[in-house]
């Protein structure tokens, strides 16, 4: 089986632990090697009909691994009587996700996010927020022991390959704000050991480890507080516990970057290209050649596996323009 995008980005992120901000769904086709049907309809400049794109698109789609990196669904699986093996209406319940549209939408992994909102930043708050989270992580593991005959959960690359292969869905665990880590070092091991495989830091509000890009009374920590630079260390001392810098500003990439430990890529923020193609510290933004270039694939760049590279990967954001998000930051520093 061809590696997908989110298949060989799973890849990259256990393995040489980038710190990386989540990547997206839409990624996943423009990155996959075409097949010899897309081949030969590129090179003969055929114009497609609907019918024609929608049914090549339906064989993409079937024919890779698909993955959904960010589901809050676990705040659904601690509502008291919500059944993920049962097909619920958005309409009626809210949801956006459950076992059989999984099914159905050909979906074949996901990372199930345990968010916490952020609040008052003291023990008590701590407590509350770690219990919260504990609680969700059982909710999400219980959920797949309950439906082990559709879904499993994975804690590798290997797994979603091997639980495909069963004919099953592979069930990642993520925590979406690290607000539950609190103060304590020692929480990140412990998230780690319940099945958590990336952290996002930090969400729409500052917090003890680092400044949001959506903090509403600006930069507490400048970037990274002196333990969220501590916790980043150890994060990349667990064997596969990634850093996602999705809600993280370019002055944090810095410091991600100073820190040595892995090549950093974020998603680019709302204002990357009213500050040139650098970050604050001068930096090279390079967005993400497979996102920009038509005849470019992850398995030919592997930008993102260099780990001395003098630059940023950016990734184009939700809500911008086709696959350029400006061209003042793809005129420049193509190079690394």
């Amino acid at each position: 089986m061809a590696l997908t995008f989110s298949h060989r980005f799973l890849v990259i992120i256990m393995r040489y632990r980038i710190l990386f901000s989540a990547c997206f769904l839409f990624l996943i086709a423009s990155c996959t090697e075409p097949s010899k049907k897309e081949a030969t309809t590129q090179e003969t400049g055929a114009a497609e009909t609907e019918a024609q794109l929608v049914a090549r698109a339906l064989e993409i789609h079937d024919r890779v691994l698909t993955m959904d990196t960010h589901a809050d669904t676990p705040l659904r699986m601690i509502e008291p009587g919500f059944d993920m093996s049962v097909r619920h209406d958005p309409n009626e319940s809210g949801s956006k996700v459950d076992y059989p549209r999984m099914i159905e939408g050909g979906l074949d992994s996901i990372f199930f996010a345990t968010f916490v909102a952020q609040n008052i930043r003291d023990d008590e708050g701590d407590s509350r927020a770690k219990a919260l989270a504990m609680q969700m992580i059982d909710a999400t593991i219980e959920s797949t022991l309950e439906n082990a005959d559709t879904v499993g959960l994975a804690l590798t690359p290997d797994d979603a390959i091997e639980l495909e292969r069963q004919g099953k869905r592979a069930v990642y665990i993520a925590m979406e704000n690290g607000y539950p880590i609190g103060s304590d070092l020692a929480n990140v091991e412990v998230f780690y050991d319940k099945g958590v495989r990336y952290i996002t830091l930090v969400h729409s509000t500052n917090n003890d480890l680092a400044d949001s890009s959506t903090d509403s009374k600006g930069p507490e920590h400048e970037g990274l507080s002196q333990f969220g630079e501590e916790v980043v260390k150890e994060m990349n001392d667990v064997d596969g516990l990634t850093v996602n810098l999705s809600a993280d500003s370019l002055s944090e990439a810095d410091q991600y970057a100073d820190l040595d430990i892995a090549p950093v890529c974020v998603t680019l923020p709302n204002d990357a290209p009213h500050r040139g193609n650098k970050t604050p510290k001068g930096l090279p933004i390079v967005v993400c050649p497979a996102q920009t270039q038509e005849d470019m694939s992850c398995s030919r760049c592997q930008l993102c596996q260099i780990k001395n590279r003098k630059s940023i990967v950016g990734f184009l954001a939700h809500g911008t323009a086709g696959k350029r998000l400006s061209s003042k930051l793809n005129e420049e520093n193509q190079t690394v």
